[in-house]
C-alpha cells in the first residue's frame, strides 16, 4: 500500500481512498539448519531526519523490561516483535502464515499437532526445542499474561513424536491465528530473554545507549534494511510528538479514534492497517420489545454503517454486519430502510397517532416505540456513535434516548439488564469466534458459514465497524511497510530505507 505525503493532525485525519491491502510475504520453506548463517545488512548511513542520534530510532519504555509474554505495554510489545518470533503470523487480511511452526494439522479442529521448523536457533546459540515452545505457551496461558484469554479453551499442551499436541475444549478452525505471541527460551531468565527474532538487544551502559542489531543466526538468513536501530526512551506518551518532530524516533503507531491519542503534526507517510477492535450495539434480548429477533434485525437495518465509518471515525474504520473484519468475511453494509418498514408493518408497529413516531400495542394500550441507548461516558467515540445512530432511528420513527453514564454505573446497568441497547467496543481475538454471542454454541466446527447465517438471523448484537490504526514514518524515509495490529515491523525484510 502506497503512502501519501500529508499534514497530519490525527483527530481530523483523512484516510487515503482506493488503497489496497496486500499480504506481507512470508517464507514458509524450511531453511537449511546452518548455525553460522550470517545475513549481511545493507549499507546504512546517517540521515538528516535524525540529527541527535544519527540513526533510525524507535521508541521504547526502559522502565518496562517485563517478560515478553507478561508485558501489557504497547511500546514494549512492539519492540519485542523485532526480538522474538512466533509460531504463526497474521497479515493485514488476518490470514495465517507459518513462522516457527512448519506445519499444523487437525482432523477435528479440536486437537492440533504442530511440527517445528528445523534449523532455528536462539540468539544465545541454543536450538529451538519443543520444550521452549511448551514453556512459552504455558506462560501465555497464565492469568498474568495478556494472552491468557485467547488460550482459555486450551485444555492441554503436550510433547509428542510429531511435535506438540494442543487440545481444546471445543473445536476452533482458526485456532492457529491465536498462536502469534513471542516464543522465548525456557532456559533463560532476565532481560533480554533469548529470542529467535530478526534483531538482538545490545547496550552501552556507560553512555546509556540501547539499540538493536541484526541477529546473525536468524533462520531466514535474509538481508535486513537496518544494520542498527536506536532505542529512544519515551516512557511518557507526550514525549512521542517531540521525538517524532526531532527525528529521533522514525516510526510510531497510533489510533486516531482513541480518546487519549497523542497528536502529531508534520509531514509523515501514513501506513494504515485494520484492527480486531469492533464497535457494536448490544441488545437486551430479555426486554419484551427486543426479545423478537425480527425487531433486532430491523433495528440493525436502520444503521448506516458506511456513513458512521466516514462521519464519526474519519474513514478510519470498516463497516460490518458480522462480528468479523470484512477481509475475513465480507458482510456488506446491512443498510435497508425498506426492510425495516416491512418488518414494522408485519409486526403491526405503526404511527397510530400521526406524531412521527411508531407505536406498538401493549395489552389494551398503545405505547410509543421507545428505546434507550446507554454508553460509557469515558468512550467519546461510543457516545458519538450512539448519537449518530439515534438520529438514524429517529428518522425511521423510533423514539430514542441516549444516556452517557459513569463507567461503574454503565457496567452495573448492563449487568442488571437496565437498558434496551448499549454502544460499546471490544477487541476480539483473531479467530473471531461467534460463540461469544450465540447460545447454544454454534459455528465452532467446520461449518463456519452456517454460524454466520445463524448470527444474521438471530442478530444478538449489531456489529457496526472495525477500527483502523496507523503507522507514521517521516516523509519518503521508508517504503514498503505493511504493518499489522501490534507489529509494525512484520515485513521489515521488505522495507526500503532511504540512505
Amino acid at each position: 500500500m502506497c503512502p501519501k505525503k500529508v499534514l497530519v493532525y490525527l483527530l481530523i485525519l483523512i484516510i487515503l481512498a482506493g488503497c489496497t491491502l496486500n499480504e506481507p510475504p512470508v517464507d514458509t520453506s524450511a531453511p537449511e539448519p546452518e548455525t553460522d548463517a550470517t545475513p549481511t545488512p545493507e549499507s546504512w548511513s546517517i540521515t538528516y531526519r535524525n540529527p541527535r542520534s544519527g540513526m533510525f530510532g524507535i521508541a521504547w519504555n526502559p522502565g518496562d523490561r517485563a517478560h515478553p509474554l507478561l508485558t501489557y505495554d504497547r511500546l514494549t510489545r512492539e519492540l519485542y516483535a523485532l526480538m522474538y518470533d512466533s509460531l504463526f503470523v497474521l497479515d493485514q487480511d488476518f490470514n495465517i502464515h507459518e513462522r516457527l511452526c512448519r506445519s499444523v494439522s487437525s482432523d477435528d479442529n479440536q486437537v492440533f499437532t504442530l511440527s517445528l521448523r528445523d534449523g532455528v536457533y536462539f540468539n544465545n546459540g541454543e536450538p529451538l526445542t519443543v520444550n521452549d515452545v511448551i514453556s512459552s505457551i504455558e506462560i501465555a496461558r497464565s492469568p498474568a499474561s495478556p494472552y491468557s484469554a485467547r488460550l482459555s479453551r486450551v485444555t492441554s499442551v503436550t510433547a509428542a513424536d510429531e511435535g506438540i499436541v494442543i487440545t481444546l475444549s471445543e473445536p476452533n478452525p482458526r485456532f492457529a491465528a491465536l498462536l502469534t505471541f513471542p516464543i522465548v527460551s525456557a532456559d533463560n531468565s532476565g532481560f533480554p530473554w533469548a529470542g529467535t527474532g530478526y534483531y538482538t538487544y545490545e547496550a552501552e551502559e556507560e553512555e546509556d545507549r540501547h539499540f538493536l542489531v541484526p541477529f546473525a543466526g536468524h533462520w531466514e538468513n535474509k538481508n535486513l534494511p537496518l544494520g542498527h536501530i536506536e532505542l529512544v526512551s519515551a516512557d511518557k506518551p507526550e514525549y512521542m510528538t517531540y521525538l517524532m518532530g526531532t527525528g529521533d524516533v522514525s516510526i510510531v503507531t497510533t489510533d486516531a479514534n482513541d480518546d487519549y491519542a497523542v497528536l502529531f503534526g508534520g509531514d509523515y507517510d501514513i501506513w494504515e492497517y485494520p484492527t480486531p477492535t469492533m464497535y457494536y450495539i448490544g441488545f437486551n434480548t430479555s426486554h419484551p420489545l427486543l426479545s423478537d429477533n425480527r425487531v433486532r434485525k430491523a433495528l440493525s437495518s436502520v444503521f448506516d454503517r458506511e456513513g458512521l465509518a466516514t462521519k464519526i471515525f474519519g474513514r478510519a474504520a470498516d463497516a460490518v454486519v458480522l462480528p468479523v473484519p470484512p477481509s475475513v468475511r465480507e458482510s456488506g453494509s446491512g443498510f435497508d430502510l425498506m426492510y425495516f418498514a416491512s418488518v414494522m408493518e408485519e409486526l403491526g408497529i405503526e404511527d397510530v397517532n400521526n406524531d412521527g413516531f411508531l407505536d406498538f400495542t401493549s395489552g389494551r394500550s398503545t405505547v410509543p416505540f421507545t428505546v434507550r441507548i446507554i454508553t460509557d461516558e469515558q468512550d467519546t467515540r461510543a457516545a458519538l456513535t450512539a448519537i449518530y445512530l439515534a438520529r438514524e432511528l429517529l428518522r425511521a420513527g423510533v423514539n430514542v434516548i441516549v444516556t452517557p453514564m459513569a463507567e461503574l454505573d454503565y457496567k452495573a446497568a448492563i449487568s442488571n439488564g437496565e437498558y434496551e441497547m448499549y454502544c460499546d467496543k471490544i477487541t476480539l481475538t483473531a479467530d473471531f469466534p461467534l460463540t461469544r454471542w450465540l447460545n447454544p454454541p454454534t459455528a465452532t466446527g467446520t461449518s463456519i458459514t452456517d454460524g454466520y447465517s445463524v448470527f444474521l438471523d438471530e442478530m444478538p448484537i449489531a456489529p457496526l465497524v472495525f477500527k483502523r490504526e496507523y503507522a507514521l514514518t517521516h516523509w519518503s524515509e521508508v517504503s514498503g511497510i505493511k504493518p499489522i495490529y501490534g507489529n509494525p515491523y512484520v515485513n521489515i525484510t521488505e522495507w526500503t530505507v532511504k540512505q
